[in-house]
C-alpha cells in the first residue's frame, strides 16, 4: 500500500528512489510533490 507523507525537515530534498525508514520499515519514495511549500512524498 502506497503511504504519502508532508516533510517538514527543511534539510531533506526528496527524489525519486529515496530509500526511507518510517514505522519501523523501510520504503521507497515513488513520487513527490509541495504541499503547502513542504515536501510531500509517496512511499511504497
Amino acid at each position: 500500500p502506497a503511504v504519502s507523507l508532508v516533510v517538514f525537515s527543511s534539510g531533506y530534498r526528496p527524489r525519486r528512489g529515496d530509500r526511507v525508514v518510517y514505522d519501523g520499515q523501510q520504503w521507497t519514495v515513488t513520487r513527490h510533490e509541495r504541499f503547502n511549500g513542504k515536501p510531500m512524498i509517496f512511499i511504497e
